[in-house]
């Protein structure tokens, strides 16, 4: 029998054999030893802990992207560039003033002036919607130039006589479109605004005096299909909105001054053609369109509806007679007709459906 300090020294020549015999199949094999593999993973587990720490530390350290722009680069950015807009047209201004005040400059001289920076004014603004983070101001350029054409043209037909009313408006009909093709190409609400504005304020700014009913309302149809033409290329429903709210305001203005007993008829079939023509809108962008419905068109189908109503009830000379009663009836049967049609071929506007019955 061997002794325990026989069999201790038999296990340990058995472990060192087997050691090297392991030894020898990794050099074979070419796969690290326990012991390299060991002190490998322990690197690897130190350098992962040690990269988690200095992430963690950078991430405190970074100061994080805010989406809301600084003071500084507010003002640094937009609020120069605006005020330096605003202070070249204010500056023009003032120099034309300046100009007139002292009669510096003739009458012609004045207006062709007025064309002149106004056109000016649109040809730069166009250059600058064309380079990197210029666009807003030369929307901004863009508007003041229409306003001064308008402005020009006004004071050209209005003030210095110098041309006739048919070639103020066609002058004042060109700025129009031309504001609403900028705004279309662009895709600048503002300037849609302004065009549409300077077309509404054209007739008010050009009056005679005279009362041409169907020169006025003929011009005011033709800016009103104008304008829906362009939300065939721009989604703005607001607009159609505003040039209702626009016909309204100037056919209340003229049955004021000019309406008399024998426009009755004439007067009845001018509200009549726009109140079938906002309702024809309505109707095309329910049943044929893929457009969305939107306030805008509520305000069209109460504002139109109002619109016919109170111009019938004022050409009976605000009288509750029986032309008044019978036509109440039949406007409302025929709202109710509107609603029956929309909901039959387009039964997801429910909006629309609503309000045509809201109205009758």
């Amino acid at each position: 029998m061997r002794s325990d300090e026989q069999l201790d020294k038999c296990i340990d020549a058995l472990i060192a054999r087997v050691g090297a015999l392991e030894h020898e199949v990794a050099t074979l094999k070419g796969e690290p030893l326990a012991e390299e593999r060991l002190t490998t993973q322990k690197n690897s587990e130190f350098a992962a802990s040690q990269e988690f720490t200095f992430s963690k530390i950078k991430e405190k350290i970074t100061p994080r992207k805010t989406n809301d722009t600084s003071l500084e680069n507010a003002i640094g950015t937009r609020w120069i560039g605006r005020i330096g807009v605003l202070a070249i047209l204010f500056g023009v201004a003032f120099f034309l003033k300046y100009s007139f005040d002292n009669e510096l400059i003739g009458e012609t001289g004045r207006v062709m002036l007025g064309i002149f920076w106004g056109a000016a004014f649109i040809g730069v603004g166009e250059y600058l919607q064309k380079k990197k983070n210029m666009g807003l101001y030369g929307q901004m350029l863009s508007g003041g130039g229409l306003a001064v054409l308008y402005l020009a043209l006004y004071a050209a037909f209005a003030l210095y006589h110098l041309i006739p009313a048919p070639l103020a408006t066609a002058g004042m009909l060109a700025v129009t479109s031309t504001g609403m093709t900028l705004s279309v190409r662009y895709s600048v609400y503002s300037l849609a605004a302004i065009a549409l504005l300077g077309g509404f304020l054209t007739p008010i700014m050009l009056s005679t005096g005279q009362n041409q009913p169907m020169t006025l309302f003929s011009y005011v149809l033709l800016l009103d299909i104008g304008t829906l033409l362009l939300l065939r290329f721009r989604q703005w429903p607001s607009l159609v909105a505003a040039s209702l709210i626009g016909t309204i305001m100037l056919y209340f203005g003229w049955h004021s001054e000019y309406f008399s007993d024998d426009q009755r008829l004439l007067a009845f079939g001018i509200v009549s053609v726009f109140f079938a023509f906002y309702n024809l809108y309505i109707l095309i962008s329910r049943l044929y369109s893929q457009n969305t419905e939107s306030k805008a068109d509520q305000i069209v189908i109460f504002g139109s509806a109002a619109f016919f109503f109170q111009a019938f009830f004022s050409q009976q000379q605000w009288e509750s007679t029986w032309p008044v009663k019978s036509f109440t009836l039949v406007l409302a049967g025929f709202e109710i007709g509107l609603a029956e049609l929309v909901r039959r071929r387009a039964t997801t506007a429910r909006l629309t459906i609503a309000s045509y019955a809201a109205v009758s």
